[in-house]
């Protein structure tokens, strides 16, 4: 099981921004985005399997 998540912009795609995720440890997966500027984002993470996407989930946050 591979996943991956990017950061979306509602109002700009060009913003948009992938975040690396690594298993930290069984069904743990952490990402790094420290320069990502505050306001309304779009957290997209999807896990794939075999080539095959298992997971999709989509979170609009706020960023302070």
């Amino acid at each position: 099981l591979k996943f991956g998540g990017r950061l979306e912009r509602p109002t700009d795609k060009r913003a948009d921004l992938a975040v690396e995720l690594t298993e930290a440890g069984i069904g743990l997966y952490r990402g790094n985005a420290e320069s990502v500027a505050p306001g309304q984002w779009d957290l997209v993470i999807e896990g794939e399997a075999r080539g095959t996407r298992v997971f999709l989930s989509r979170n609009r946050v706020i960023l302070n």
